[in-house]
C-alpha cells in the first residue's frame, strides 16, 4: 500500500482552497456554481446527460433535496471541485440502487438508515489545469477526477500541487468524512469509475465491491465501505494521513449546526466550512451556522 503520508496533508492546507459543507438550499449561489460544474462535466465534457434537458445549464436531479455537498473553492470564489452525501427517507433507493441491477447475492448490506452514497464526485478543468501547469506540452483528458500527480514524488511536484486533482480530491474526502462523523453514517456507497477507484485505494479508502461493473454514467462498479473499517485501515497504514483527517473533531459544533447536519431529512439552513488555518499544516474545523443563508430552491 502507498502511504501518501503528512506531505501530502500539509500541501493541501497551503493550497489555499476553501472546503466547505452545506445542506441543500441553504447556498444559493454556491449552488449555482456546482450545479453549473455539474452541467459541463456531465452534460458537455462526458456527455453522460443530454444537455438539452437543462436549459438553465444547472444539472441538478431528485436526490439533491436528500444531500449535503462539499465545494472546493479558491480564494478568488473559482469552484474547484463539488461532490455530495446522499441520505433517503425510509422506502426510498439511493442513486446507485436505481442504476445498478447486478448486485452480488453473497453480499449482506446494512440497514438504509445506516448508510450514504458519496456521488457526483467532479473536479473542475481549472483545478486539472493545475496540475499540468509545468508541462504545458501533455493535455489531461476531460475527467470526473484525473489522477496526475497521484504521488509526491519531487520538491517541484510538492510546489506545485496546490490546487491539483489531487489535493481537490483528498480535501474534498476530509471534509465529507468529518460530516460523517456529524451525521453519524456508518457505511458509504459509491459508484465509481476504474481510475477514480484506483485513487481512492491509494489514499486508504479501501472500498468493497457489492456488485458487477456496470453502465452507470461510464462504466462503473458499486462499492461499499464501513467508515469504522477506513478509520482503522487509514490509522494502521497511514497514521499522519489519520491525525489529519482527525484533527479538530473533538471540537464540539453548535448544537444548531449539529442538529442540522443530522438526519435524514434535507438539512437545514446552516453549513460547515473547513477553512485555512493559521498554525501548522492541519486546518481546523470550523463549524458556523448561519441561519437564512438562501431560500430553499
Amino acid at each position: 500500500m502507498r502511504s501518501v503520508q503528512d506531505p501530502l496533508g500539509k500541501y493541501v492546507d497551503e493550497a489555499n482552497i476553501n472546503f466547505e459543507i452545506f445542506g441543500n438550499g441553504t447556498d444559493a449561489l454556491k449552488e449555482d456554481l456546482m450545479f453549473g460544474l455539474r452541467y459541463q462535466v456531465y452534460c458537455i465534457e462526458r456527455e453522460f446527460l443530454p444537455a438539452s434537458d437543462y436549459p438553465n445549464r444547472l444539472e441538478r436531479d431528485e436526490y439533491d433535496p436528500y444531500s449535503t455537498y462539499v465545494s472546493a473553492t479558491d480564494d478568488d470564489e473559482l469552484m474547484l471541485g463539488s461532490m455530495r452525501m446522499v441520505r433517503v427517507s425510509e422506502g426510498m433507493l439511493l442513486p446507485f440502487q436505481q442504476h445498478c441491477t447486478r448486485f452480488f447475492p453473497d453480499k449482506s448490506l446494512p440497514p438504509m438508515h445506516e448508510c450514504a452514497e458519496i456521488s457526483r464526485v467532479i473536479v473542475s478543468k481549472a483545478s486539472r489545469r493545475r496540475a499540468w501547469s509545468a508541462a504545458p506540452e501533455s493535455a489531461p483528458t476531460p475527467a470526473l477526477v484525473d489522477l496526475a500527480p497521484t504521488h509526491i514524488t519531487s520538491a517541484h511536484q510538492r510546489e506545485a500541487l496546490g490546487g491539483t486533482p489531487l489535493s481537490v480530491t483528498l480535501g474534498m474526502f476530509r471534509a465529507m468524512y468529518r460530516h460523517t462523523k456529524l451525521s453519524r453514517v456508518g457505511y458509504w456507497y459509491i459508484a465509481v469509475e476504474p481510475a477514480l477507484a484506483r485513487l481512492l485505494r491509494k489514499l486508504n479508502f479501501l472500498f468493497e465491491a457489492v456488485g458487477e461493473e456496470q453502465d452507470y454514467y461510464g462504466p462503473v462498479t458499486p462499492y461499499i465501505l464501513p467508515v469504522a473499517q477506513f478509520e482503522t485501515d487509514l490509522l494502521r497504514n497511514d497514521p499522519a494521513m489519520y491525525e489529519w483527517f482527525q484533527a479538530g473533531l473533538t471540537e464540539k459544533a453548535p448544537a444548531a449546526a449539529v442538529s442540522a447536519l443530522i438526519g435524514h431529512a434535507p438539512p437545514a439552513a446552516g453549513r460547515v466550512r473547513v477553512a485555512n488555518g493559521a498554525q501548522g499544516p492541519l486546518r481546523r474545523l470550523i463549524q458556523t451556522p448561519i441561519s437564512n443563508c438562501a431560500s430553499p430552491m
